[in-house]
């Protein structure tokens, strides 16, 4: 990754060595290629990762934050934001913002080219990521991740809606 300054990362000078792939545990569809912008110019408290969606792919598995809040901006292409179970369209130029505690969400890229965004998103302490869908949690601190099948102890829990 070229960084102009220590500050300033160039997307435009990302190449394929720069993105790492993932795919999420619950959901074999959700395969994403991404890279930390956050980390190498400093941030410590936000996340933001520039995030590649190659066609006929989702984000994630659809899940809500009960700590944290999350934005995407969509810097190319087009795609569906799953809200809720409600489908909507979103392309080049839209934000989504999605608030702690609030509706469950994932991207699928049903397009035939790459969907390109930017995933912003707080670094919190402790954070409780519930996937309503498959009926497990995610409780995250800053020095761990452990996806659990039961998280009804956990107060104040949202689950299936």
């Amino acid at each position: 990754m070229k960084k102009k300054h220590n500050q300033i990362i160039s997307t435009e000078n990302l190449i394929s060595e720069d993105l790492v792939t993932k795919i999420h545990p619950l959901n074999a569809r959700a395969k994403r290629d991404s890279c930390d912008l956050g980390l190498p110019t400093g941030l410590k408290n936000i996340g933001v990762h520039y995030v590649v969606l190659r066609p006929n792919t989702e984000s994630t598995e659809p899940h809500f934050h009960h700590a944290e809040e999350e934005a995407i901006f969509i810097i190319s292409g087009s795609g569906v934001a799953n809200i809720e179970g409600q489908q909507v369209a979103i392309k080049k130029g839209d934000f989504v913002a999605y608030p702690c505690n609030g509706l469950y969400h994932s991207i699928r890229n049903d397009s035939k080219s790459d969907l390109i965004y930017l995933i912003l998103g707080e670094k919190s302490a402790l954070d409780l990521c519930v996937y309503p869908k498959s009926d497990k949690a995610l409780i995250r601190t800053k020095h761990s991740s452990n996806l659990v099948n039961d998280y009804s102890h956990c107060p104040n829990v949202r689950s299936k809606s």
